[in-house]
């Protein structure tokens, strides 16, 4: 901070007056590319597309397992691979590969089994490594493990195929600026700047609109941990933090796109009474359970929209 001459670090208020940042606007045009079909089809199955998503990321996921598991070894027992579920075995340390079926047998109640299924059968799994991993119908995965003695797969690992491979990003603009210099002469004994070159340069500050991205906004009833961070996040958004620069920058967001993950799942996931017993499931209808309901989450949620979009055009995925 920088000190007076006088030493004296009273001063009135400052003249300086400071021009008011307006927001950028944005208009929108929707383009109906997609439309709902009027009448519903039950006639269609998923069946089909998850053999055909079974068979070409089959040879995938079977790389990266195959990189992790040859050879594996858990005391005495050699992790072997196994072509289909029929071939499991009680007691035998195996990997086999399939789709993830997850089943709701009250919808649209909590998931209760995790089944994986290929072309040969079903088996269900189970194990703590299902807890650290977040499954839906239809992943096509590797999971390695033994049958135990009440016929369900004990998981000890899980493989997935990951991203497929990206193709190299400047090549084509590379092959164009060299066959351009090729062409064009050099005047004055200068030489043409590649891409690379001027990559490395930084980019001039753009003075267009600008779109923010959030995610993992993760209200809950039970967890206030992030109370800062989105109370700073709310600031940073209206441009009431930092300095005049950066709330310039961000006078330029027109439009704020809310990307998933707003609301996190309790940390007391089970209800307990006053003397801390567990509560007895109540009568659900429907496979809905009215008590279990808490509508705190969604008005947190609520009260950040309400503040922070009034400023802009927003769309958001809960």
């Amino acid at each position: 901070m920088a000190v007076p001459e006088d030493g004296n670090l009273l001063r009135g208020p400052s003249n300086t007056s400071h021009p008011a940042l307006t927001r950028s606007t944005t208009s929108y045009i929707p383009h109906h590319n997609f439309s709902l079909a009027k009448e519903k089809q039950y006639q269609q199955q998923f069946a089909d597309m998850y053999f055909y998503r079974l068979a070409i990321l089959k040879p995938a996921v079977e790389k990266v397992a195959g990189e992790a598991w040859d050879g594996f070894q858990i005391g005495q027992d050699v992790v072997q691979k196994v072509d289909n579920v029929l071939g499991v075995r009680q007691g035998n340390l195996c990997w086999i590969i399939g789709t993830i079926f997850m089943d709701m047998p009250l919808k649209p109640n909590i998931l209760d089994d995790i089944s994986k299924d290929d072309k040969s059968g079903r088996i269900r799994l189970v194990g703590h490594a299902l807890e650290n991993e977040m499954l839906v119908t239809g992943c096509i995965v590797a999971v390695m493990g033994t049958e135990n003695s009440n016929g369900e797969f004990e998981v000890v690992d899980i493989k997935v195929p990951g991203l497929p491979p990206q193709s190299e990003r400047w090549v084509q603009v590379k092959d164009e600026d060299e066959e351009m210099e090729d062409e064009k002469p050099m005047g004055n004994g200068s030489k043409m700047k590649d891409e690379d070159e001027d990559m490395e340069k930084p980019a001039p500050t753009s003075n267009g609109k600008k779109i923010a991205i959030v995610s993992g906004l993760g209200f809950s009833s039970t967890n206030s941990e992030h109370a800062l961070e989105l109370n700073l996040l709310s600031e940073f958004l209206l441009g009431e933090a930092l300095d005049p620069v950066t709330q310039e920058n961000v006078s330029q967001i027109s439009r704020l796109i809310i990307a998933g993950n707003s609301i996190a799942v309790d940390l007391e996931a089970t209800p307990h009474d006053t003397i801390g017993n567990t509560k007895k499931a109540a009568q659900k209808k429907y496979g809905y359970d009215s008590s279990a309901y808490n509508p705190t989450p969604t008005a947190h949620l609520d009260d950040f929209l309400v503040e922070v979009l009034r400023p802009y055009c927003a769309g958001y995925v809960v």
